[in-house]
């Protein structure tokens, strides 16, 4: 441990100068705006009976063990589902440093995306949400235009291989279980609805989408997060997928840190920094990289979000053919449990 310790000291003070840049990206985005506004309050909730109401017209795609509801809604603009998820999406992120600082995080991708919703019943209120973004359908391989209706574009401009799996892929983004069920199984839930959307859509074999990262984070945890997932998981020809916009800048010196340690070693090895710094891996991060055999998942490169508290998304890329036998099994072959 004593070892770990001046190992972190050496590169916390290599951090200085990469810590300069990439809060210089933040600072000449600012500067571009004439007036940072203070975060709006959160919204108040939508009425209950009118949320009951839009989520028994949508499509349900499945039930839960405890009886929870899985939806699939195509929102419209004055929808109170809609509104619900932007007040709670918000509620949520804010929590863990990020967010859009506005009343409701809703955007213009809301209304052609569709969104997977995990409702209790009993409590009459949202537990979480995935949005999804159907790029099989919105995008073919053919021109560049059609891929500004993807959310994630905007935060990585796509090569030529992110570009052809597009007609087989779909875009995952916007995921949140409100904070008062995080000790519970929600996430697992919304994966079993994807599972289950998935199963009308055999043609698809891509998910990708943003993983965010909190600015909130000690710059050594975000540091390590990154470089242990550029080392593992990004392909050597990452930009013939996509570059950042914004990209985040990573400390040469803790990315060798992870050289020559299998998988296995580098992660309790990146546990034991994020331990010294009070935090630990985001929840998602985990996931992915546990849904698939290791072949199965690219983290493409790392884009600062200005938009979203500065916070830092890492492009996703899942080949489902690569999915894990049990994960496959949980969620995309329910019924041969």
């Amino acid at each position: 441990m004593r070892q770990l310790s001046n190992e972190l000291v050496a590169q916390q003070t290599d951090l200085s100068y990469l810590a300069y840049l990439n809060s210089r990206a933040k600072y000449l985005f600012t500067m571009r705006r004439k007036h940072r506004a203070l975060p709006e309050p959160i919204a108040f909730p939508e009425p209950r009976h009118k949320l009951r109401r839009e989520l028994a017209q949508s499509r349900r795609l499945g039930v839960t063990p405890d009886g929870k509801q899985i939806y699939l809604c195509h929102c419209k603009p004055n929808s109170s589902v809609l509104r619900e998820l932007g007040r709670l999406r918000e509620l949520t992120f804010r929590a863990v440093g990020e967010g859009t600082q506005r009343s409701r995080d809703i955007d213009a991708f809301d209304y052609h995306y569709r969104q997977i919703v995990l409702w209790n019943e009993d409590a009459s209120e949202i537990v979480g949400s995935y949005r999804i973004g159907e790029a099989f359908d919105l995008v073919d391989s053919q021109g560049r235009e059609q891929l500004q209706k993807l959310y994630t574009y905007g935060l990585f401009d796509f090569g030529a291989r992110m570009i052809d799996i597009m007609p087989q892929a779909l875009e995952l983004g916007r995921s949140f279980i409100q904070p008062k069920y995080w000790t519970k199984r929600g996430l697992d839930y919304l994966w079993q609805g994807i599972g289950a959307y998935l199963q009308s859509y055999p043609n698809v074999r891509y998910l990708f989408g943003a993983v965010s990262i909190s600015n909130d984070l000690p710059d050594l945890a975000k540091q390590h997060i990154v470089a242990c997932y550029q080392h593992y998981f990004q392909p050597e020809n990452y930009t013939d997928y996509a570059t950042a916009r914004l990209p985040y800048q990573t400390n040469r010196s803790i990315i060798e840190s992870y050289r020559d340690k299998p998988f296995d070693a580098a992660s309790k090895y990146l546990k034991q920094v994020l331990k010294t710094q009070r935090v630990t891996l985001p929840t998602l991060y985990k996931h992915y990289t546990e849904l698939c055999d290791p072949e199965g998942v690219r983290f493409i490169d790392f884009n600062i979000d200005p938009e979203f508290s500065f916070c830092i998304d890492g492009l996703m890329v899942v080949d489902l053919a690569h999915i894990k036998a049990s994960k496959r099994k949980r969620y995309l072959n329910p019924s041969s449990e």
